[in-house]
């Protein structure tokens, strides 16, 4: 079975480090490194939070168990409807335990969507602060993330139809005469 297309994926990560939310590029100190104990702890208190069960309405017995991952980091929901994060050492920063939390919420770890990046900035301006999420906010703009419900597409009716066509097809003559006379013209 394949997995579903992440068209936003690289687009998502490229905004997040061209953002300035990280503590610093793939590579830092471990000693900077938040432990696995203190992610947990971080992912509780998100978790538990009236904002986070309010906006997402969660029963309150919600449990994400974050555990020790290599690289990255990584969200997933069991069958079973625990969730759980696999944190490397670089991955245990605010930043990155948000990041995964949002799949959780958004309910689809797979894809980097607009639901997904929406979570994301809502829980950057809750947890991060106003100035995160407006950097995260405008670096998503920059390199075209898609973070709102898109709109739906207009429905025309018949009448409306026909009316287009026909000034289309007005269009298309006028610019056929101005070409002829510009063809004719020394």
């Amino acid at each position: 079975m394949s997995r579903p297309r992440d068209s936003q994926r690289s687009k998502v990560y490229k905004a997040e480090r061209e953002s300035g939310i990280f503590k610093s590029s793939y590579r830092f100190d471990n000693r900077e490194a938040m432990s696995i104990e203190e992610c947990q702890q971080y992912v509780d208190k998100i978790i538990s939070s009236k904002y986070v069960q309010r906006t997402w309405n969660l029963r309150g017995n919600e449990r994400v168990s974050v555990v020790v991952g290599r690289g990255g980091g990584m969200a997933y929901n069991s069958p079973f409807g625990a969730g759980h994060i696999s944190l490397g050492v670089w991955a245990r920063q605010e930043a990155i335990v948000i990041h995964e939390v949002a799949h959780l919420l958004a309910g689809d770890r797979a894809r980097h969507n607009w639901q997904f990046c929406e979570t994301y900035l809502k829980l950057i301006r809750h947890f991060m602060g106003k100035e995160a999420h407006d950097r995260l906010k405008a670096s998503f703009k920059q390199h075209r993330v898609k973070y709102t419900k898109p709109r739906p597409k207009r429905v025309l009716s018949p009448e409306q139809k026909a009316i287009l066509v026909e000034r289309a097809a007005k269009a298309r003559a006028v610019r056929q005469a101005n070409l002829a006379k510009k063809v004719d013209q020394p």
